[in-house]
């Protein structure tokens, strides 16, 4: 699931980005992190353990999806709030 997370947000860290722009690796890693963990969670309540987790084109898509909306939020640039700072 790591992969596909980093696939789809590797996109924002071009500086062709349109909105949620990333500018530093850290904020790449924790927004990596933060997102992969988040998609895994909700996948996981529709499985009763971790071995039936498979990650399907479905997942893929959804997962893309997320990350697209997420991004937006930020408008131009994305900026890591101050609450999750390291």
């Amino acid at each position: 699931m790591a992969r596909v997370m980093v696939q789809h947000l590797n996109p924002y860290r071009h500086s062709g980005a349109k909105a949620g722009r990333i500018t530093c690796t850290a904020d790449f890693k924790h927004l990596a992190r933060k997102l992969t963990h988040f998609v895994m969670l909700k996948e996981l309540k529709h499985c009763r353990s971790v071995e039936e987790l498979v990650v399907t084109d479905s997942v893929r898509s959804k997962a893309k999806m997320f990350v697209k909306k997420y991004m937006a939020k930020f408008g131009k640039v994305y900026k890591r709030p101050p609450e999750e700072a390291d």
